[in-house]
Order: C-alpha cells, then structure tokens, then sequence
C-alpha cells in the first residue's frame, strides 16, 4: 500500500529525463560516529552505576532501604541499584530523539534506461523521491495509506508501553512504604511489558532486508537504511529492559506466589516428564521458526497504475502493464526472509561498516535465539533439579 500510495498521470507524452536514485536521511558514517557515541555514553553510565554499587558496598553505605510491614511476613528490605536507575534514565533520554529523528529511509525505482519510474510515495514518470520518515512520521504515512492497524501497532509498541512503563515504575516507588503487594505487582508488570517495546524494531530489521532483496540491477533498484531514529530506539528497547529487570519488587513472594506453587501442588513427580515433552515440541517448533519465512514482500502490478498508484497506463498509446510483465517485474519483486538467512546478511552487512547492523544483530541473534534457548535451558535443568 505504501508503494503503492501516489497518484499519477493516465497518459504520458513527454521526453523523459535521468533521474538519480538515492536514498536520504544521515550519511553512513553520521550514523556510525553517532551510534558509537550512543553506545559508549550509555556504557560509561552504567559502569559508573556499578562502580558507586560497589563504592556504596564498601563503604558500608547502605542503599535506599524502606521497612514494608505485612500482616504474615513481617519486615523486608529493598534496595535500588544505582547501576539500574543510571541506565534507565540514559535510555529513556534517547526515546525522544528515537521517536523523532529518522527511523528509514528507502527507494524502489523502475530503470528503462531512457524511462525511470520511482514506485514509492511521490513517485511516477521520471520521479524517485526517497521515502524517509521518523517513528512519528511513519504512524502518518501508515494513517495516509489506510494502513490503521500497522498505525495503531506502531502507537501502541513505540510510544504506550514506554509511557505505561514509566507510569509503573513511578506508583511502584510511591507505593514501596505503604502498600508492598501492589508496589511489587507494578514493578513485576514493568519487567513483564517492558519488552514489549521491541517487536517494531524486529520488523524495521526484516524489511531492510525485503527491501533490498527487490534490488535487481540495472531494471529495478531498491534500497533501504536504517538511521539514526532506530539505533535510539533500539538502545532505548536493550537498556529499559535491562533496568527494569534491576529494580528489586519489595514482597517478591506475595505477588506471584500462587503461580510459583502451582508445579508442586498439581505436577509434583511428573514435572521432569512434561517439561521434557515441552522441551522436544520447543525444539521442533524453533527450529522451524528460525528457518522458514517470517516476513515477505510482493509488488503488486495491478496496484501501481493510475488512480491508484503512480505509473501511467499508457506511454505514447503503448500499455506498461503487458510490457511490465513480459519483463517478469512481479517476479522479481519478491523476497522473502527467515531469521537464520537474516542473521548471515546482518554479518555481511556488518563486514561493509554498517553499525546499525550490529545493533541488529545483536537484538536477534542475543534477544530472539540466544536468550530463547538460554531461558528453556534454565526451566529444563530447573526441573531435573526439583525431580532429584
């Protein structure tokens, strides 16, 4: 629908003219020298967090601590790491500027030769503008091609949960003294959505790789660049969740703990034996996750000609259509990307000094496999040691 989205001419008669395919947006090496700052300020935050933990310990300084009194368990402790609020507060500093800078930009272009055709926004006879939008501009563009729900998906992930998590977080510290119970659900609910700001990433991710993969020189030319919008975004995504999952609820075991004796009072010897059942359906499912197609992209022909789209029907009383399919143009404008092929393009793409690739594959290669595994690692040997 995107590339679909600009209104063009019926019939053209003109002399065309050469057009330049580019995209816009921050150079490569403006978004690599900002990236690397980015990276390296919010490191040097954390481990100044962690060196004051560490100077606090030492000098028997204890950290924030408030008596929370409840009617079967008496008095507990909570502390806040300084490591952990250091690292929120770089985080979110940088969901502004990941919200408002430039998330992308790309350009899908038909080449004749003596005939261009941009097939984006804007585009038509002889015009290729680059699209290139922010987070912000991005919930428009979607709104503005009656793609609502992709509109509502981007609002809700990108500026809701960030916003709900603080809004958490701050009732949680409000209600630490006074109300234990609720302090620790709000501080539990904030670890558990505060991933949730993820996924949009993950997809910005996949559709650089869809979108290069129409490149087909010289006839048709596509590209895409993440900017400087996603490599904040991005670290505000890593470094909130990160923190959230340093800040200490305050009655750990009354929240959750129904949930964490319901496997000894309804599973009790039989616990190993359904966890390896669901550890062998994990696998098989993973695997094929990993491997077949998680996204695709397809050029619709019929959508791009006038009203709807930006190509002309006619050139001189000659149809485009016929002429677009005799060339096989459909069928090259397909592609399709698993999480394994990704992976392998993300370290080729990283070979060429593309940084924001590394953050990439940072968050699927870590977040998405690395950390699945991790986690069914951990309950399968949490297992086996309840059943010894």
């Amino acid at each position: 629908q995107v590339l679909a989205s600009a209104p063009g001419p019926t019939v053209v008669r003109r002399a065309p003219t050469m057009v330049d395919f580019q995209l816009d947006g921050n150079s490569e090496a403006d978004i690599n020298a900002v990236a690397t700052k980015c990276l390296l300020g919010v490191a040097a935050v954390v481990a100044l967090g962690f060196a004051l933990d560490v100077l606090r310990a030492r000098w028997r300084l204890e950290p924030e601590v408030a008596k929370v009194s409840n009617d079967d368990s008496g008095a507990r402790d909570m502390s806040i790491s300084i490591w952990a609020i250091s690292l929120l507060l770089a985080s979110y500093a940088l969901l502004v500027p990941g919200l408002c800078s430039v998330l992308f930009s790309f350009n899908v272009m038909l080449d004749f030769g003596l005939l261009q055709f941009g097939l984006g926004p804007g585009g038509g006879l002889d015009k290729a503008p680059a699209t290139t939008e922010s987070m912000v501009g991005l919930v428009h563009l979607l709104r503005s091609t009656d793609c609502s729900l992709g509109a509502t998906a981007v609002v809700l992930y990108a500026m809701v949960v960030p916003g709900l998590k603080v809004f958490l977080l701050l009732l949680g510290e409000l209600l630490r003294r006074r109300h234990a119970v609720a302090s620790s659900l709000c501080i539990h609910l904030v670890q558990s959505i505060s991933k949730w700001a993820c996924p949009d990433m993950f997809a910005y991710i996949l559709l650089t790789y869809l979108v290069r993969g129409l490149n087909h020189p010289r006839m048709l030319q596509a590209d895409m660049r993440l900017d400087l919008g996603f490599t904040c975004f991005s670290i505000f995504c890593v470094g909130s969740t990160v923190a959230s999952l340093g800040i200490r609820s305050g009655d750990e075991a009354s929240g959750f703990g129904l949930c964490r004796r319901l496997p000894k009072c309804l599973l009790a010897d039989r616990i190993l034996l359904l966890t390896v059942v669901l550890s062998v359906a994990f696998a098989a499912a993973f695997w094929v996750g990993v491997t077949i197609p998680v996204m695709s992209l397809r050029l619709q022909l019929h959508d791009l000609f006038a009203p709807k789209g930006p190509l002309p029907t006619e050139i001189m009383g000659i149809p485009i259509e016929p002429v677009l399919e005799n060339l096989q143009v459909p069928e090259k404008a397909n592609a399709d990307v698993s999480l394994l092929v990704a992976l392998g393009t993300l370290v080729s793409w990283i070979q060429q000094g593309e940084i924001n690739s590394f953050i990439a594959l940072i968050m699927i290669a870590g977040f998405v496999v690395s950390l699945t595994l991790l986690d069914m690692a951990v309950l399968v040997a949490a297992a086996v040691r309840h059943s010894c």
